[in-house]
């Protein structure tokens, strides 16, 4: 004989309150304290009460789960704000589906297939591939609100958070400036909507002291330490001619150092280098990285937040959101405290 499946009422009555207040507790909806919230979710654990979602999604139109769509959920870039993201879906009673795309342009408009199939209420889409008008354009053809993380578009009404790669790339050649760095070498990851942010910076940066980029001080290599490592050791071959190494990101300069500190190159005494991102491991490496940490976890939180507005106020003016980056000193490129030391 099946058991009889526990209500809100049950609930209500364990605890003598109303069937609306217990709805608002599991619904994470104002207008009750928190010690009741406490209270009726702590009831509705020790009783089982499980939440119908379908029958939920076909009363209000809307099924309380959200869709994310990143390369890696495991990158420490991604995994940072796919925390975030969780955490404010969490705070607002929402559920979170996440699609992995292995930085393939296919998988990603399959992984937005496939989550739209599940009826999310929108979608989140971390550093996307598909950025264009065209694409966006696509997006909006499947009716579900979305916002970008991390990547944007000028061109077009898109709600979006990103870091200020410009000023990011101006910080480290200001910083590199003034530890006397004059031949600068880029590792960069081709193709890339934030490393062609930070570029500009780096160019107008140099432009003010008179130093121009030449196309063969740029190398590109994948946002990987192996293939960081090869491209590096590569340029090694063709002599030492540089000063500083401003490397797209964090993983490729650990990747950058491996080969310089292989090849006998001294850091900071003989070359300088810089990543980007502010991951954990920079300053653990063998020689602490210098970097510019971006606010994932803000990124996440806000864009979430912009989202969950958007799902309740359709019309609400696009938001565009530049978050402000910070440059962290180390010792991979603290030139003049060695030399002073």
């Amino acid at each position: 004989m099946q058991s009889k499946k526990t209500t809100m009422k049950d609930i209500a009555d364990r605890l003598g309150v109303s069937v609306m207040t217990v709805s608002k507790a599991i619904n994470h909806k104002p207008g009750i304290s928190e010690e009741t919230r406490q209270r009726v979710l702590e009831v509705a654990g020790e009783i089982g009460y499980v939440q119908n979602l379908v029958a939920k999604s076909l009363r209000t139109n809307r099924s309380g789960t959200l869709g994310v769509v990143l390369s890696d959920s495991s990158e420490m870039v991604t995994s940072k704000v796919l925390r975030a993201i969780e955490d404010t879906c969490d705070a607002h009673g929402c559920n979170v589906i996440v699609a992995n795309t292995d930085h393939s342009p296919e998988r990603e408009r399959r992984a937005v297939d496939t989550l739209i199939s599940k009826q999310i209420d929108g979608l989140i889409m971390v550093a996307p591939l598909l950025c264009s008008e065209a694409d966006v354009e696509a997006l909006r053809q499947r009716e579900k609100p979305f916002v970008f993380l991390m990547r944007k578009n000028d061109s077009v009404a898109l709600d979006s958070v990103i870091n200020d790669n410009y000023l990011g790339g101006w910080q480290i050649i200001e910083h590199l400036a003034a530890e006397g760095c004059q031949r600068f070498l880029f590792l960069m990851i081709r193709d890339s909507q934030s490393g062609v942010e930070r570029m500009e910076g780096f160019k107008d940066a140099l432009a003010l002291r008179h130093i121009d980029i030449d196309a063969r001080a740029i190398l590109y290599s994948a946002p990987s330490i192996e293939s960081a490592r090869e491209a590096m050791a590569e340029r090694l071959k063709r002599g030492f001619d540089f000063d500083a190494v401003v490397c797209g990101c964090d993983v490729q300069a650990v990747g950058a150092m491996d080969a310089l500190l292989s090849a006998g190159l001294r850091i900071p005494q003989d070359v300088c280098i810089t990543g980007y991102d502010g991951v954990e491991l920079a300053q653990y490496l063998r020689v602490p990285l210098t970097t510019v940490n971006q606010p994932f976890y803000e990124i996440g939180r806000q864009g979430t937040e912009i989202l969950l507005d958007r799902l309740k106020y359709r019309d609400m003016p696009v938001r565009k959101i530049v978050l402000k980056s910070q440059l962290v000193c180390r010792e991979s490129s603290l030139r003049r405290k060695v030399h002073n030391a």
